[in-house]
């Protein structure tokens, strides 16, 4: 996974590597158990905060924020999920389906 190197920058600031829907996706998919969701949605969120300008095109602070929104609603945390799409709706980037769905169905 890429996404998990990180690079030191000439002026000593540690940045993330670029994301891949790939590097999202297996993250995702690692993530079985409650508390490894909540901790996959923790670093999601944590992704979108510090875009990276060599993200893949469909890899966007919304998206981001979505897929982490989905995994804490499968583990019951609907509240923060809604605030998840809540800020997805006013990230960067596009979603599908539309973040609004993902909204409405949590209201």
């Amino acid at each position: 996974m890429t996404a998990t190197r990180v690079v030191t920058t000439p002026y000593g600031r540690l940045v993330r590597g670029p994301l891949s829907f790939d590097d999202v996706e297996e993250l995702e998919l690692a993530a079985e158990t409650p508390e490894q969701r909540r901790t996959a949605a923790a670093r999601l969120v944590a992704w979108s905060e510090e875009p990276h300008p060599e993200d893949d095109a469909e890899v966007t602070p919304a998206m981001l924020l979505a897929h982490a929104g989905e995994l804490l609603t499968t583990v019951g945390d609907h509240e923060a999920a809604l605030d998840l799409y809540r800020r997805a709706a006013a990230a960067e980037g596009d979603v599908v389906p539309d973040v609004r769905c993902h909204l409405h169905h949590g209201l």
